[in-house]
């Protein structure tokens, strides 16, 4: 594996597209931002991976925020070996979502959606960038995201052991209140290589809100593993 050329693959988080990592493309111009297939079964997390597996070669540097980071873990945990890295952003082992959340999507999927996005972000963040959020997020597909926050709700990788070690680096914003410093800490549990980051400034959407100090971590990956 160390003499193939790696495939860096951008994996988004639940209500997000690819171009939500707009601003690390001069940093990683060779990776490719994945899009998602059309699935919304039982297995989402496991359909998910299994398209990345058909789609591209590996061996994988898997770049995860929140739901991708759930993704890449997947990934990892059933096919170690394709796997080089993964620098993961703003995840957990397990990704909790408040029931109410989940309500919200059904019976008023756009203004709970508008809400996510504010949350999404620190408190202090451009007015800008907050309006932008709550656009991209509001004009989402409701059933999508219901069924990707709903993956995210199911996913919990504690108590496994991975067959091989994978190496993690993770990353997450101090004001992240959807995937908070502590949980994103409880990564050792599954993953016990991790070493953690903490960004100042920044909420969930850290690559938005901090993207230098992101673009700077993502760049030490790229010369961790190539």
């Amino acid at each position: 594996m160390a003499d193939k050329p790696r495939t860096w693959v951008l994996l988004a988080g639940a209500a997000s597209g690819p171009d939500v990592w707009s601003r690390q493309h001069r940093t990683l111009p060779h990776a490719t931002a994945f899009t998602y297939p059309e699935a919304r079964g039982a297995h989402l997390l496991q359909d998910y991976a299994a398209a990345v597996l058909n789609q591209l070669p590996p061996p994988y540097v898997l770049v995860g925020h929140s739901l991708g980071g759930a993704v890449a873990q997947s990934l990892a945990l059933t096919h170690p070996e394709h796997v080089v890295g993964m620098a993961l952003i703003g995840t957990g082992p397990h990704l909790p979502v408040n029931p109410a959340l989940l309500e919200g999507l059904d019976s008023s999927p756009e203004a709970m959606l508008a809400r996510i996005a504010g949350w999404s972000l620190a408190r202090g963040a451009d007015p800008r960038l907050r309006d932008e959020c709550v656009r991209r997020m509001a004009a989402w597909p409701p059933a999508l995201a219901a069924a990707q926050f709903r993956a995210c709700a199911d996913f919990d990788l504690r108590g496994q052991t991975p067959p091989s070690p994978v190496p993690v680096r993770a990353l997450v914003g101090a004001e992240d209140r959807m995937t908070p410093p502590p949980l994103v800490e409880s990564l050792r549990e599954v993953w016990p290589s991790t070493t953690i980051q903490v960004v100042p400034n920044a909420g969930h959407l850290v690559m938005l809100e901090q993207p230098d100090a992101v673009n700077a971590w993502l760049a030490e990956r790229v010369a961790e593993w190539g």
